[in-house]
Parts: structure tokens; C-alpha cells; sequence
């Protein structure tokens, strides 16, 4: 069995899969980096392929209110 930090995921699933989130809650950007301390070109950064690490990633996936594996379409 994978730990859940050595599973795979389809990085442009996981792009696609936030946005339409942020789009659904009526979310931008600005708001949602304060929301998680992050900063926005940190999350402008994940649009051009960068991946966000795991700690990131369940951060995402609580302040949005989705499961890990639902945010990253596993």
C-alpha cells in the first residue's frame, strides 16, 4: 500500500479540479491564498505546472471542504 504523499496524481486534474471549486464557492484567488496563508504567486505558480506539496494540498482540500483524493481526482 502507498503512503498518501507517494501517490500519483494528474497535476493538470488537480488544476482543473481547484479552479472549478474556487469557481463554485465564488472564490478568487486573492481571497483564497489569505484564507490558507499562502502566497498568490505561489498559487499563480500551480497554473504554470508547479506542484503544491501535501501539506498544501490538504490545506486546499479543508478550506475548500473536499476530500485529498476528490481534490486530486484519485
Amino acid at each position: 500500500m502507498q503512503k498518501f504523499s507517494q501517490r500519483v496524481y494528474d497535476k493538470d486534474k488537480f488544476i482543473k479540479r481547484f479552479q472549478k471549486l474556487l469557481k463554485a464557492k465564488h472564490i478568487g484567488y486573492n481571497e483564497f491564498c489569505r484564507r490558507i496563508n499562502i502566497s498568490l504567486s505561489c498559487a499563480y505558480k500551480w497554473r504554470k505546472g508547479q506542484v503544491p506539496n501535501m501539506n498544501i494540498i490538504q490545506k486546499i482540500a479543508r478550506n475548500l471542504q473536499v476530500s485529498t483524493d476528490y481534490l486530486l481526482n484519485l
